[in-house]
């Protein structure tokens, strides 16, 4: 896995700077520039913290962390498990713009209420 690629093509997707993807995730520029040129590794709490501050699932920021050779690792089942999951996150899900609180707005994410079974008439 690429993190530091994922960051790269997030931030860039979502036209920000490190320095404001640093203050959403309330996390050092620098910190940021290292896991982005690959000199550091970002702990699993750093990569959700980017994730959310980029306003994108962290299963989907996974996905854009995936290389080739990951591809052969993990296998095709779970590679079809995951786009299925992902799928569905994303047509049965909620995205709401909100205010980052520095004028910004970030784009979040709410997970769809469960459907109810429905019961038959009697």
């Amino acid at each position: 896995m690429n993190y530091s690629k994922a960051v790269r093509m997030a931030r860039s997707i979502a036209n920000i700077s490190q320095q404001e993807l640093a203050k959403r995730a309330s996390l050092n520029r620098s910190y940021i520039s290292l896991i982005e040129s690959g000199d550091r590794n970002a702990t699993t709490e750093t990569l959700e913290k980017i994730a959310a501050a980029l306003g994108i699932p962290t299963h989907l920021f996974t996905l854009l962390a995936v290389e080739e050779s990951d591809k052969t690792a993990i296998g095709k089942d779970q590679i079809q498990t995951l786009a299925v999951a992902l799928t569905e996150l994303l047509l049965h899900s909620k995205w709401d713009d909100v205010s980052d609180g520095t004028g910004s707005t970030i784009r979040t994410h709410k997970p769809a209420q469960p459907k109810r079974a429905r019961v038959p008439a009697r």
